[in-house]
Formats: structure tokens, sequence, C-alpha cells
């Protein structure tokens, strides 16, 4: 079913809902043309990077669908992370006189790209902090059902907090029975406001267009950096103080007023995710990383410097073939997958910019991957 209750203000029946529910919709708070603007600074960072890594915008866009860091790319991200119409909503939500800022970010979902379905998750459970926190979704065009809208499990942030889960290797699909899914339809410049333990995902956009949304994570000021669960996450490079400590202001901002001593937060119970899997989400770069390597004879690196060179793109498929992990008629596909995997990972090699599904390992792996690790019997070495 869908939520068609939204709120013109975060005022105390939408924070009563929010607190019943996990969600709150609050109705365009940013305005069209505000949102065009946003639209305009992503596309021009899209072109950017693209030319970048030498590639064509229409290349690009079929490729990469999440782009980190914005407030540090365009000054239009930076002032809307600075509108108290956004970090007000995160700070009315989590009841604390200021919040802090763990990262943000712009997912599309381009009807002619990589376009699948986001799957169930947890957000706060992959995040490398002592606490729970929310996340403000605004999405920068109209988002309805047909364009792939956030759907979430109602009441789901009382259960607790689970493993993170693994798009690759086990996602979540199955809950109780009394679950109640209900679809998030919401217009450009809305703020889906969404507890960090509730259970989300968003489906195919079968509609037009890319679908941007503009996410914006939020944490207590008090937040302590506890890297031991989440080794694996981005944000970590950019953590300058010691496990126990707070996040450092100048990636992790606080707005609002002065950060108060710790007030007795709640702490988050953290679950490590399975890394005793042939391919997982956390660790898939790495794992196809060493099979391309030992394709190459050459020692463990990353996926963009391996396959940086065509010669060595060209040698990879001449030893899968010599090894008989492809066939001769796999050929053409397994150059597509390779470039695929190259994009992939100079793309977040350079901006932290990735596809959000994962494509081009889960394809490596199909083709290529799983053959090798069996015929290995459970390394990521090839026969």
């Amino acid at each position: 079913m869908s939520e068609n209750r939204t709120f013109a203000e975060f005022d105390e029946h939408a924070v009563s809902f929010y607190r019943r529910h996990g969600y709150v919709v609050l109705g365009p708070a940013f305005s069209r043309s505000e949102c065009q603007a946003a639209i305009a600074s992503w596309e021009g960072v899209k072109r950017r990077f693209g030319a970048q890594m030498g590639m064509e915008p229409a290349g690009y866009d079929a490729e990469i669908g999440q782009w980190r860091d914005m407030w540090h790319h365009e000054p239009t991200f930076a002032a809307l992370l600075a509108d108290a119409r956004l970090w007000g909503a995160a700070r009315t939500a989590l009841g604390t006189s200021a919040v802090r800022l763990l990262h943000d970010h712009v997912i599309s979902k381009s009807s002619l790209g990589h376009n699948g379905t986001i799957p169930w998750h947890q957000d706060a459970t992959f995040w490398p902090v002592d606490c729970s926190g929310l996340s403000c979704w605004m999405p920068l065009v109209d988002v309805g059902p047909t364009e792939g809208c956030l759907e979430v499990i109602d009441g789901s942030h009382t259960w607790g907090p689970e493993a993170p889960v693994d798009f690759i290797a086990s996602p979540r699909e199955r809950f109780p029975d009394s679950a109640r899914v209900v679809e998030l339809p919401a217009a450009a410049g809305s703020r889906v406001v969404l507890d960090g333990l509730t259970w989300h995902r968003s489906s195919p956009n079968t509609g037009t267009g890319a679908r941007p949304a503009y996410i914006s994570l939020w944490l207590p000021p008090d937040a302590r950096y506890t890297p031991d669960a989440a080794s694996w996450h981005p944000v970590n490079e950019h953590v300058h103080v010691v496990p126990g400590e707070r996040l450092n202001d100048d990636w992790f901002p606080v707005f609002g007023s002065e950060a108060p001593a710790d007030g007795g937060k709640p702490a988050l119970e953290r679950v490590p995710p399975r890394l005793d899997v042939p391919l997982s989400m956390f660790q898939a770069s790495t794992i196809v990383a060493a099979q391309v390597a030992v394709l190459l004879g050459r020692a463990p690196t990353s996926l963009a410097v391996l396959l940086e060179a065509e010669a060595d793109r060209q040698r990879v498929i001449e030893r899968a073939l010599a090894t008989g992990l492809v066939r001769a008629e796999q050929t053409e596909e397994l150059a597509a997958v390779i470039d695929k995997l190259w994009i992939s990972a100079e793309a977040y090699r350079l901006h932290r910019a990735r596809n959000i599904f994962n494509a081009a390992y889960t394809a490596w792996w199909e083709l290529v991957g799983r053959a090798a690790w069996t015929a290995s019997e459970g390394s990521a070495g090839v026969p």
C-alpha cells in the first residue's frame, strides 16, 4: 500500500507519527527551481567525472549510479546541507539540539542504465559509529511507485539491529507475516525521514528519466567512532580521531547549537557481516581483484590499476580462455565485463562513485569468478 499522509510541518503530530512508524514524509520544503539547480549541479559533476575517465556521458551514466560527498564537490549541495530546512528536520527527528553529518550522496536510477531493486536493509547497521541516526531522502523529481520510490516496513525500527545486509551474498527477502510494506511516493523537494533502523528498499524505475534523490545521513552530535564492525565503510578514510572519540568536524560537521556533552544516547549493538562467503558485497572488489591478479601473474592491487592497460585486459581474456574458465564464444561477453570492472573500479578510485547494484562484480562472478573459486577449492585463485 502507499502512504498518502504527508505533513506540511515537522510538528508534534509529525514527530509522533515518526516515532510510531519509523518514517515520515514531510511535504516539499524546497522549490522545484531549487531541485532543478541541484540536478544541474549533479549533471555537472557527472560530466566532469566522466571526462576525467575519458568516457562519454551516456556510457558513464549507464554504469554509475551513486556519487558520495556531494557537498565537497559542488557548492549547491553544501548549501543544501547548511539549510535548516534539511538539517532542521534531522534535528527534530533526533530530538537533539544539533546534528552531525555522516555523509551525503546522490543515488540515481536511470531508466536507460542499471536499474534494479536496492534490497531491504537498515542504514545504521552499516555505519562505523556507536549509535543509530537517520536519513533524509529528498527526491529531486516527483517519485512514485513507477519511479522506484522508497518502500518501508512500518514500525520495523523497533525490531532492533541486525547484521548489515549483504546485497550480493544474502539479500534479505523474508519478514514476519505481520510485516506491513508501505510505499512512500514523494514530490520533488520533499523530505522522507527514515529512522536508521527502519527496514527499507526501492524498486526499479519503470518510468522515464534518471530519478535522482539527494540523501543525507545524520547522527547525534556526540556520535563516537567505532570502526571495529564496519572497517570496510568508505567514511573511514576521512576519520582523523581514534576509536571511541567523537567524529572530527571537518568531514562530519555539526549543524545547530554547540554540541552538548554525551546525552545518554542508546548504544547500537553491532552485528558484523559474514565475510566467509565466496563473494561478499563488502569484499567484492578485493576478491575480484585477487582473481584478476592471478590471471595476470601479478601481485594483488586494485582493479583500477590491474585493468588500466588495454594489453592487461586482453591478457585476462587470454588466460581465462587458456585455463578453461570461459569458452571461446564467451570472449566478447568477457571483454564487456572487464570494461565494466575497470569503469567501476576507476570511478571509485577517482571519485568514490560507484554502481550501487555491484553489477560489474556480479557479472564477473557469474561468468568467471565462481568457476575460478570452485576450481581452486575456495581460494581466490584460478587453476
